[in-house]
This record gives structure tokens, sequence and C-alpha cells, in this order.
């Protein structure tokens, strides 16, 4: 509200309001009753997977075959010149359904992104995950293992302690009723 130059609108639902704006409003505002909204069916919003939401060294990627594909598909550049978007191009997969642990992967099978425990049972349960979740794009960034055993443990023998991590950027599709 401080950084309002000329206007600033308001909008408050009838009975579920903030008492200190609604304290304002009437000395200060100008009152408008719009009809009511129907709800939709679906919201849809974008956004990148929290940190917390994935797990950040997923055994199959951080093998030598992982690491690989992460490089050669994500971390090049010029990676999508012949693409206009990657929507599509990514499935998720269910672990209760699908024989892969929950998360995007590419159309050969290959893991992208692994989902916590948590986001998988929210978001991709039961086969609805292609319904509710689509990649529409993504960042990298190099993430520093700072438990090395965990490499050897997910069969990384190699002498790298990081790897590429692909973040997605996530349309979200929820059911609103």
């Amino acid at each position: 509200m401080t950084r309002a130059k000329q206007r600033l609108t308001l909008l408050q639902h009838h009975q579920r309001h903030h008492q200190a704006l609604a304290a304002i409003l009437p000395a200060r505002a100008e009152h408008i009753d719009l009809p009511s909204v129907p709800v939709p069916d679906f919201l849809q919003f974008h956004r990148f997977l929290r940190l917390d939401e994935m797990v950040l060294t997923p055994p199959e990627l951080v093998t030598d075959e992982g690491r690989a594909f992460v490089t050669q598909t994500f971390c090049r550049n010029g990676w999508s010149e012949q693409r206009q978007s990657i929507t599509g191009q990514f499935t998720v997969c269910c672990q209760q359904q699908d024989k892969f642990k929950g998360g995007f992967y590419s159309r050969r099978g290959q893991q992208i992104a692994r989902f916590s425990k948590t986001f998988g049972e929210t978001y991709a349960v039961n086969g609805q995950g292609n319904d509710m979740l689509s990649m529409t794009g993504f960042t990298t960034t190099l993430f520093y293992q700072q438990d090395l055993s965990w490499y050897e443990r997910a069969g990384y023998l190699g002498s790298e302690t990081s790897h590429y991590l692909i973040v997605p950027l996530v349309r979200f599709s929820v059911r609103c009723a």
C-alpha cells in the first residue's frame, strides 16, 4: 500500500476481511458492490518447485549415466533452439501406479526431478499427476553434497563433489470444488 503512486484498488470479501482495512476504508474509499463470482473448476498457476519439494540428490541423477543425461540435455547452450515449448516433453510418474519414484521423467524414462514424499503424496498419486502438474520450464543449479558418502551409497564412484539439479517450472492445475 505504501508504493501506490496515484491509486490503489483493494478488494475484500464482505464477511472475511482485515479489520484494520475495514476501519480505514469508509472514510477514504469508494464502496463498489460486485456481483458474486462463480467458482471455477480449476485454478492454474506457475511456479518453480521449492527445494523442500524435491529430492536434492536423487541416485538416478548422480550416477555417471544420470550426470551425462543432465549435462547433455539441460546444461548446454542452445538446447531448446528447435523447441518452442517444453510443455508435454516430460511426464509425471506416480510411485503407487508406476514402476518409477514420483517425479518428472523424460519420454525414455529418465528421471528429471524426483518429488519429495510429501509433495508426491499431494500432487502425484493414483495417476493424477499429469492432470495436476506440467513441467513448462526449468532452471539448473549446481548442488554441492556435503555428505560425500551419499554419492557412494547412490552408486557414483567418481571424484565430483557436486551435481546439477534440475528445478522444474511447473504449471499446477488445482481443483477448486
